[in-house]
């Protein structure tokens, strides 16, 4: 977590988001995403001693995460 807390204290937050982000995508993905996963990891994990989050959320949340990544794969595939 402690590399999302410095890209946001950084002037341009999107390019330093950019560089967490494997570089073999380029930039052929919609940053958009990026946020969701970085948004939906950080709630989980300080969440994570949390008894009454719900199992149902987390896996709608683990299953946004993973649509999310496949269709950044499908982009990139698609560029090559």
């Amino acid at each position: 977590m402690w590399q999302f807390d410095e890209v946001f204290d950084q002037s341009h937050p999107i390019e330093g988001l950019r560089e967490l982000v494997d570089p073999r995508l380029g930039d052929n993905y919609p940053i958009d995403h990026v946020f969701k996963v970085e948004d939906y990891s950080i709630y989980l994990v300080s969440n994570i001693n949390n008894k009454n989050l719900k199992i149902q959320l987390i896996i709608l949340l683990f299953n946004d995460i993973i649509l999310k990544i496949v269709s950044m794969l499908e982009i990139f595939l698609e560029s090559l």
